[in-house]
């Protein structure tokens, strides 16, 4: 007994020593990385080197650490080869989860967050490169060729605020504010909430929780949730919920067979499928924006609605609306 009782003091005070070293390890870790010099100087660094990483000289504002697994970048900006903005933000947020990095080795992010950001994509003509084709260029296999890298993530919740999106073909003529224009699109008011709980090679699981935005062409999406899955055996979309000014759009779920990512192309067409609508209505007056002559057309159509079959060969058993 008095052997054993020695040994679990040894190893008692061997994990309280490992524990309490640790401890002080990120408790000195996160002190340092107070000191505003310190967040100056990585700042300055991380300027530099996503530079050279994406061929361009891009700025942070500021930069902080929060205890222990946090770190906020201010006032953002990326500009393009000719010093035009390719996007800003207020602020871009991110959380790790410590334990899952060490213990499981998983790269599990606690949150994502963007406020305030601009994008703004953009190219000369309908055929030309985009703006952002450096980037593109940066992240892209040079070597062409296949890598087996495996990746597993998962991150809790994106939240994205008081953002904005722009897309402008220069070349092409501008056509009415009030009707939606392919070549030169404004959305204005973006906001989502986002989990994404499993981000596997072939393997993902999306939960788009909330969406909203405005287009300068008038059209407003109120709200957009769903439930998104895809594998190597399936598509499926469930939860589906499109929102309005005065319609309401909500599939039951929605799936889809496959034979791998790469058969989708092929088999989509051919793949059994089923879709219903139930009790759901429509405003065609909240579509002005892609066909004007709606506009007159403001009282809600509800509908029911069921098909199955495949595509090539579809079947309506049930089409009701009045």
């Amino acid at each position: 007994m008095k052997l054993g009782y020695k040994i679990y003091r040894v190893l008692r005070s061997i994990l309280v020593s490992v524990i309490l070293t640790m401890a002080g390890i990120y408790i000195i870790l996160y002190l340092v990385l107070s000191i505003p010099a310190v967040q100056s100087r990585v700042r300055s660094v991380g300027e530099v080197e996503l530079g050279k990483l994406i061929g361009t000289d891009l700025s942070i504002g500021e930069l902080q650490f929060s205890p222990f697994n946090q770190v906020v970048l201010y006032d953002v900006f990326v500009p393009d080869a000719c010093g035009d903005t390719v996007f800003v933000a207020d602020k871009i947020g991110a959380g790790i989860s410590v334990y899952n990095l060490l213990v499981n080795r998983r790269i599990v992010f606690t949150y994502a967050e963007l406020i305030g950001l601009d994008a703004r994509l953009k190219k000369e003509r309908p055929d030309g490169p985009l703006n952002i084709q450096f980037i593109i260029d940066a992240f892209s296999n040079k070597d062409n060729k296949k890598t087996s890298k495996k990746f597993d993530l998962k991150i809790h919740n994106i939240v994205i605020r008081k953002s904005s999106f722009s897309y402008d073909v220069e070349s092409a003529e501008n056509l009415s504010q009030d009707r939606f224009d392919i070549n030169h699109v404004k959305i204005e008011n973006f906001r989502s909430d986002i989990a994404l709980p499993r981000l596997k090679n072939n393997d993902f699981l999306i939960e788009l929780k909330r969406l909203s935005l405005k287009e300068k062409s008038g059209f407003y999406l109120k709200n957009l949730s769903a439930e998104a899955l895809v594998s190597d055996t399936c598509l499926k979309m469930s939860k589906l919920k499109v929102e309005l000014n005065n319609s309401l759009i909500a599939p039951e779920e929605v799936q889809m067979n496959i034979n791998g990512l790469t058969s989708i192309g092929k088999c989509w067409k051919d793949s059994p499928i089923k879709v219903s609508f139930a009790n759901n209505y429509v405003t065609p007056a909240d579509l002005v924006a892609f066909v004007p002559i709606l506009e007159k057309f403001d009282v809600p159509i509800n509908f029911t609605f069921i098909a199955n079959g495949t595509l090539n060969n579809l079947e309506i058993p049930v089409f009701m609306a009045d």
